[in-house]
């Protein structure tokens, strides 16, 4: 009685493990670990609260706009591989190397944050407008490697400290 007790609940918890993979709980769910970024992406997307965000959702985000949203993190953001226009400008972010997975990206936006380190942005050939006003860029030589390397040349725009450089 007992043995069939039990057996008729593995069965039930098979059923319901089996049935929600059936209904569609997707299996590659993506994680933004700041609720800000989070915010963003789901209103440039159009996907509300109570859906997971996949990475296939993520891959229909081509521009985000997250001005002012204080976003501390960027974790999550790597998975948005189609993205090539990203403003930034007004949070607190320091840490950009999520940015590094990026390689679509052709604007950013990163004025008014707590950037300093912008080794992330030296593999990002596509790049033709970078502003870094107002962060605490220690070296620029990662934007000189991307300019090696066939990123940024003649007639694109970098800003550091309100200067074109």
């Amino acid at each position: 009685m007992v043995m069939s007790k039990i057996r008729i609940e593995i069965v039930a918890l098979t059923l319901v493990v089996v049935s929600l993979g059936l209904v569609g709980c997707p299996q590659n769910t993506v994680y933004i670990q700041d609720q800000n970024l989070e915010k963003a992406i789901r209103l440039a997307i159009d996907k509300p609260y109570g859906l997971g965000l996949t990475q296939s959702d993520l891959l229909l985000l081509q521009r985000l706009d997250a001005r002012g949203m204080e976003i501390r993190s960027l974790d999550g953001l790597e998975n948005c591989l189609n993205l090539f226009w990203l403003d930034l400008e007004d949070n607190n972010i320091s840490d950009i190397s999520e940015l590094t997975f990026l390689i679509n990206l052709e604007y950013v936006n990163l004025d008014s944050n707590q950037v300093t380190d912008i080794t992330p942005l030296a593999g990002l050939l596509y790049l033709d407008q970078v502003s870094l006003v107002g962060n605490q860029i220690l070296d620029i030589s990662p934007l000189v490697a991307n300019a090696k390397n066939g990123g940024l040349g003649a007639g694109n725009t970098v800003m550091l400290d309100g200067a074109k450089i």
